[in-house]
């Protein structure tokens, strides 16, 4: 006959202890701190340049352009920086060639009315022929500043003269003149120095665009234009362009039966004829 044991009564839980109380924390060393952020209230370093408290000298703080953020400060603004997108989030970069058509229109038309407001900025530009431009007088790299350091010569010596057209007499150098148009050549410079590129970019968008359409349209333009004589709809939607690529092969055929010139040879100079020789005398 198998005994059961009998199991032993579970004891009750136990009550449980109350929490003990934290430690408070160490009291913080003031000279083991780093310095505080610039713009908290402990802050107590030197103040950026412009400030009214502000003692250093000017050329010691950087200046950063307006168009560009400051060092640690995302390109949206402050903002941008709890905002940023997920890595695995491709960011797609609209351009010219992709933007809505309406887009376009749009910013072409805002940037027509931004360089006409440029145009009205600077007026007086002139306009020089091709033979005026191709001989005009141009700075090199650094040339401004070595001008400049002969006009600060010249005023320092002070009695400096010459002679200017070349050949009058001598007369004084006129700095202040000279110097006056040197900074407006400068100025004027810092203008075309920047819109240069964003002229070639244009250029060269304009190139690309081109290359993309007109050879497909041209193929187009061959394919269809033998139904013009079958369709009045089509001859009258294509009358522009047979109007204007047959001037066009009309000007290229006169090129091309235009009797050419030869160019004039110059005439051979004669040879001189040798001196005769004289007889000889029979002995």
């Amino acid at each position: 006959m198998t005994t059961r044991r009998s199991r032993s009564p579970v004891s009750p839980p136990r009550a449980a202890s109350p929490p003990r109380a934290a430690a408070p924390p160490p009291a913080a060393d003031p000279s083991a701190q780093g310095p505080a952020a610039p713009g908290s209230a402990s802050y107590q370093g030197p103040s950026a340049s412009g400030s009214a408290s502000y003692q250093g000298p000017a050329s010691a703080v950087p200046t950063v352009p307006a168009s560009q953020p400051h060092a640690g400060t995302p390109a949206g603004g402050p903002s941008a920086a709890g905002a940023s997108a997920p890595a695995s989030t491709a960011t797609s970069t609209v351009t010219v060639f992709d933007m809505p058509l309406e887009q376009l229109r749009t910013n072409v038309a805002r940037a027509l009315d931004l360089l006409a407001s440029v145009n009205a900025l600077l007026p007086g530009l002139l306009v020089l022929a091709p033979g005026e431009r191709r001989h005009a007088a141009r700075f090199r790299v650094g040339e401004a500043d070595a001008l400049t350091s002969v006009l600060d010569a010249v005023d320092a010596e002070g009695s400096v003269r010459f002679r200017w057209p070349r050949g009058s007499a001598p007369q004084a150098v006129p700095t202040v003149s000279l110097r006056d148009g040197l900074v407006r050549r400068v100025l004027l410079g810092q203008v075309q120095d920047s819109i240069a590129p964003f002229e070639n970019n244009l250029n060269d968008s304009v190139f690309v665009q081109t290359t993309r359409v007109r050879p497909q349209i041209l193929a187009a333009y061959s394919a269809v234009k033998p139904h013009a004589d079958a369709s009045d709809s089509v001859a009258s939607a294509l009358g522009p362009a047979v109007a204007f690529y047959g001037t066009i092969a009309r000007r290229s055929a006169v090129t091309r039966t235009r009797p050419k010139v030869a160019p004039a040879t110059p005439a051979t100079p004669a040879t001189p004829a040798a001196p005769a020789t004289p007889a000889r005398k029979g002995g």
